[in-house]
């Protein structure tokens, strides 16, 4: 995944954290994204500015700085939050009603709300969202176990 596609994953919102490939001993914890226009998986290449930090001590090394090619695949790694954050771990699956679709209903269900997720492998649905919910599964959706 690229930088776009885990800030889609992490809810379309800042606070996920990241490493560099290159990075050593360093992180950085998205804390802003420019509008997501465009197609994906790059989205327009809009700005990701992000807190840069020592991994093992936690100490800021660089605020707000703008993440250098956040569309690349092999640059980047989404990871939990380091312990000295004390932030609670990501899960993707929280909040989250998973779904088994067969392939040719990926359109349908994209419509309806459905959103793939990379990190879980699987279609996904906001437990919150019961209509679109109620619509999937008169499609033939099944909720997986």
């Amino acid at each position: 995944m690229n930088v776009y596609q885990m800030y889609v994953e992490f809810g379309k919102r800042p606070g996920f954290w990241l490493r560099r490939t290159t990075w050593p001993n360093t992180c950085a914890k998205v804390i802003g994204m420019g509008e997501l226009v465009g197609r994906a998986p790059y989205f327009n290449n809009p700005d990701v500015h992000a807190d840069i930090f020592d991994l093992t001590t936690g100490a800021l090394k660089e605020a707000n700085a703008i993440i250098p090619v956040p569309g690349t695949f092999k640059t980047w790694r989404w990871i939990q939050p380091p312990v000295w954050s004390g932030e609670p771990e990501f899960d993707p699956k929280a909040e989250r009603i998973l779904l088994d679709v067969p392939f040719e209903l990926n359109k349908k269900v994209s419509r309806l709300g459905a959103r793939w997720s990379d990190v879980l492998d699987s279609w996904w649905i906001a437990e919150d969202n019961a209509t679109a919910l109620g619509k999937l599964l008169a499609l033939g959706v099944m909720r997986k176990t």
